[in-house]
């Protein structure tokens, strides 16, 4: 098998600037997701926490956190100036998740020498309002700052994460989404399956679905991200997988790496190809 399973372990961790908290509250996560990161709470913790981290093997991070009532992570020029030196001293690998910020952010992401940015784009306005609880935008905003990062910098510098098989948006408006995305044509598309915070109700078909249209309309690499539910996991993984749908795949199971002797890369699964090496692999 061809496809990479990644999986960040301790060689590349999460942070958070807020701590456990958020002033967005969306309704499929409530800050649940925060509790997993590191609390960063300054700038100048950020900075010698990372450092902390590195000295013991960390070889990436992601820089998150719980979004504004805007719809974004509440990223100071201090906390910009923080990583500019962190990959001035280190050279770590890092990602951040913005939600969606501005152009100017974007630039000041680039001149600060972050690696990559993980940027989540939904499936529909309904999702935005109902899910998100961002009644004041609609997906366009999202294409549209998408688009400008592609055109502005490298194309692996932004890397679109769409979230399927949500019930606050239609089969339809997720393919259409999809669609509009890889007309941008950047390197790689992270599909994420909605992970419901009451039930265990998940179309699964339908994701394969959307799964099997990125494929077959999109050049890139087409991964399958870390969000997806993991009651569905032994399912869809080997489906996908058998299926030549994916070309990587976030945290599978450990009988799913051994039955289709996977190689598996300690790393976030959105990191460019030329930093792969830098993280230990089996």
């Amino acid at each position: 098998m061809s496809v990479i399973a990644f999986i960040p372990s301790k060689h590349y961790v999460a942070l958070s600037i807020t701590g456990l908290q958020c002033e967005l509250l969306c309704s499929h996560c409530k800050g649940r997701y925060l509790k997993g990161m590191i609390p960063v709470l300054s700038p100048r913790e950020l900075y010698y926490k990372v450092l902390d981290l590195w000295s013991k093997g960390v070889k990436g991070i992601l820089v998150s956190g719980g979004f504004t009532r805007r719809g974004c992570l509440p990223l100071t020029p201090e906390y910009l100036k923080a990583i500019r030196m962190l990959k001035e001293d280190t050279g770590i690998v890092v990602s951040v998740h913005p939600g969606l910020t501005s152009k100017h952010v974007i630039d000041c992401l680039w001149s600060s020498h972050v690696d990559f940015i993980d940027f989540e784009i939904p499936p529909s306005n309904r999702y935005l309002w109902e899910i998100r609880n961002l009644k004041q935008y609609c997906t366009e905003m999202y294409i549209e700052l998408l688009s400008y990062t592609l055109d502005s910098y490298s194309r692996e510098f932004i890397i679109p994460h769409i979230i399927v098989s949500s019930k606050a948006s239609t089969h339809r408006e997720e393919l259409e989404v999809i669609r509009r995305v890889c007309e941008l044509k950047p390197v790689r598309i992270v599909l994420l399956i909605e992970i419901p915070l009451y039930s265990r109700e998940v179309n699964i078909s339908r994701a394969i679905n959307a799964i099997k249209y990125t494929r077959s309309i999109f050049s890139g690499e087409v991964v399958l991200g870390c969000m997806r539910p993991h009651w569905i996991k032994s399912v869809i993984d080997q489906t996908v997988i058998t299926s030549n749908l994916i070309d990587r795949i976030a945290v599978p199971q450990k009988q799913t790496i051994e039955k289709y002797n996977l190689r598996v890369v300690y790393a976030c699964c959105s990191i460019p190809l030329k930093y792969l090496k830098m993280f230990p692999q089996r």
